[in-house]
Formats: structure tokens, C-alpha cells, sequence
């Protein structure tokens, strides 16, 4: 009997799971900050058009987040300057939070480690099922 090593493969294989578990989080965390971004009346809207995110292997349409994630890292947020303003305040300025909300919501009642296991884990078993 000849057994295959399909060792890389599933290296492979929860390489690509665990890049889309991380794409998942991080997409679902833009949305909830996009929603929560603050938008001036008069010309707004930069600051909820710049928040994007990235990995090591890709990254959302936008404006560039001038980070370098290593492998299995990301990050979410925006590249405009007043960005850290908005979510933290100033001396003269309340804050108005939208990145800390979004992650709190994206988050709360999940272990982030548990969400990319469970894609895995869902990835396995429709490949075992074709087997």
C-alpha cells in the first residue's frame, strides 16, 4: 500500500485559512469603524474612507497604512493624520473612538484565536469530505 505524504499541502492549506480568518476579522472590524467613524458636515469623510487593513500577504483598497505585519499579523486602521485625534481627543477635543468600538464589537464574546481555529477547522473537514 503506497500512503501519500500530503504534509505540505496541509501546510499549505492552513497557511490559506489562517491568512482568511485574519482577513475576515480585519474586514469586519473596518466595517464596524467606518460605521462608527466620525463625519465632518462640511466636505467629510476623508477619515472613513482611509480606514483599511492589511496582512503580510494582502491588504483592502485604500489609502496605504504604512505598516509591515509579519506572517499570521494584520492591522487595521487609518492612514490619515488626525485619525489618533479623533479616537483619543485632544486637549480642546473630545474624543470621538471609532477603531476601539469596532474591534470591542468585532470581538466581544469571541476569542480571535478560536474564530481563525474555527475556519480552519471548516476547511478540513470539506476537504476530508472529498477525500
Amino acid at each position: 500500500m503506497i500512503k501519500e505524504d500530503h504534509t505540505k499541502a496541509a501546510m499549505e492549506a492552513a497557511e490559506i485559512s489562517i491568512e482568511k480568518g485574519i482577513v475576515e476579522i480585519l474586514a469586519n472590524v473596518v466595517g464596524k469603524a467606518k460605521a462608527l467613524a466620525p463625519v465632518a458636515e462640511k466636505n467629510g469623510g476623508r477619515l472613513r474612507s482611509s480606514i483599511t487593513w492589511v496582512t503580510s500577504k494582502q491588504k483592502a483598497g485604500g489609502e496605504n497604512l504604512n505598516v509591515s505585519p509579519k506572517a499570521h499579523e494584520g492591522y487595521a486602521g487609518s492612514s490619515v493624520y488626525y485619525a489618533i485625534y479623533q479616537e483619543f481627543g485632544t486637549r480642546k477635543m473630545k474624543p470621538q473612538p471609532f477603531m476601539r468600538p469596532a474591534i470591542e464589537q468585532v470581538t466581544k464574546g469571541t476569542d480571535p484565536q478560536k474564530t481563525i481555529a474555527d475556519i480552519i477547522n471548516k476547511w478540513y473537514l470539506s476537504k476530508l469530505k472529498s477525500i
